[in-house]
């Protein structure tokens, strides 16, 4: 390991004419040294750097994992909710995905209130909710669904006066 240290240092010293300053095997191995990967046995992943692999100890790793997204319980809630109400598959064709919900309500004559799933390709669907107000996007109604009277359960509706 001493020698390695030595023939780094030998082979880093500044050449007569400047060089240019992109990642290079010369780089890399600084790296290496000053995050004193060569003493660190486990590697358990590889970064790239310009045509050459180098090992990061799993202490780096760890730090780059990517939070998970806060869930909203209110959201949560009225997509709960959502799993309720009827809920109606389509493709939109030719027709934007708005445009094919609103023909298909049309056309069956779909009471609200309903969750209408339009597939406009392969990879991505849309989901809209057919109220008494008219059509909304499922997400919206998801965050608000208090302002829906069609979602209401019986335990929620007020009591009327005799």
């Amino acid at each position: 390991m001493k020698s390695l240290k030595k023939f780094i240092n030998l082979n880093l010293k500044t050449p007569s004419k400047p060089i240019k300053r992109y990642p290079s095997l010369q780089d890399c191995i600084e790296r290496l040294i000053k995050v004193e990967i060569l003493a660190c046995k486990s590697y358990d992943s590889v970064e790239f750097c310009n045509d050459h692999y180098i090992g990061l100890p799993q202490k780096e790793v760890r730090g780059l994992a990517r939070r998970r997204k806060r869930k909203s319980r209110r959201r949560q809630e009225g997509r709960r909710i959502l799993e309720c109400v009827p809920q109606y598959s389509i493709e939109s064709g030719e027709d934007k995905p708005v445009t094919a919900a609103r023909k298909f309500i049309q056309l069956k004559g779909i009471a609200p209130p309903a969750l209408l799933l339009v597939k406009r390709n392969e990879h991505t669907t849309d989901r809209y909710f057919w109220a008494e107000k008219g059509l909304f996007g499922a997400q919206y109604v998801e965050e608000n669904h208090f302002l829906f009277p069609s979602l209401r359960t019986e335990e929620e509706m007020p009591l009327a006066r005799v």
